[in-house]
């Protein structure tokens, strides 16, 4: 008995680490592409395996949603 409340305990903080980090901060480093209308700029990303926020180099158009203005936003988002 003790064991299945334990089990639940981790279950339930694992449930709600899952919910507290954007459904974005998942996703794979996508940089986009670049064109005409596609400005390449500084952006962080989440890097899920490494539990931390990475710099990278945007090209402007496409990419994944896995992309913040900042460290700061990037770190709200996934690692509160």
């Amino acid at each position: 008995m003790r064991n299945f409340f334990i089990l639940l305990l981790l279950l339930t903080a694992f449930v709600e680490i899952s919910q507290s980090a954007s459904k974005f901060c998942f996703q794979p480093l996508r940089k986009g592409h670049g064109g005409k209308r596609c400005k390449a700029v500084m952006r962080w990303w989440y890097d899920s395996n490494a539990r931390k926020c990475k710099r990278f180099k945007y090209l402007g158009c496409g990419g994944s949603s896995n992309r913040w203005f900042n460290k700061a936003e990037c770190r709200k988002e996934c690692m509160s």
